[in-house]
């Protein structure tokens, strides 16, 4: 937390993610069972699409768009609980996503992945509320301890473990910590 001017801030890092899909640095997890959604529901569609009767193509052209508005409905109450939880002073500080589904190593979830929908309800929420935003480069952020700051680690099955002081935590979770240190150390 940061003092300025006599006006209490407060930062919350926020980690965006595919198997969770959102983490802040206050311990809050989101959207934990998402992608185990989306495998059922990819399973089902393929085989619909595999049978190409009448009736499996029906199915598809009702199912067609209840993802997105699945996703909408999701991305838009996790900002709500996201910016419901700060008041107008604090600073919120996400990962600048922009340009990943280029930079990132193949990995089909990108793909399917609605960050850039979530971080503009936060976005837009926030704003209205008086909590400013702050976007950081991405780089390192899920890869560092979040107690020693260094980036001899490793990761196992979802958890990140330190080389150095043994710090063990939530891989997302220790993300969202190193984007709230990182604006934390510069001036807000």
């Amino acid at each position: 937390d940061v003092q300025s001017s006599n006006q209490h801030k407060r930062i919350l890092g926020i980690d965006l993610g595919v198997n969770q899909i959102a983490v802040t640095s206050k311990g809050k997890f989101y959207g934990k069972n998402i992608k185990q959604l989306r495998v059922r529901r990819d399973r089902f569609v393929s085989i619909l699409q595999s049978k190409g009767t009448k009736a499996s193509k029906r199915k598809l052209k009702k199912l067609s768009g209840s993802w997105r508005r699945f996703m909408r409905l999701q991305n838009h109450n996790i900002s709500k609980s996201i910016v419901g939880s700060l008041k107008n002073g604090d600073v919120i500080v996400m990962e600048d996503l922009f340009g990943i589904r280029r930079t990132a190593k193949y990995n089909k979830w990108v793909h399917k992945w609605a960050f850039n929908q979530l971080q503009s309800f936060i976005e837009y929420k926030a704003l209205e509320r008086g909590i400013r935003i702050v976007y950081i480069n991405p780089a390192y952020t899920s890869k560092t301890c979040s107690a020693c700051h260094n980036r001899k680690t490793i990761r196992h099955s979802g958890f990140i473990e330190c080389k150095i002081c043994g710090h063990c935590s939530d891989s997302n979770f220790g993300a969202s910590k190193n984007i709230a240190q990182q604006i934390g150390r510069a001036h807000v």
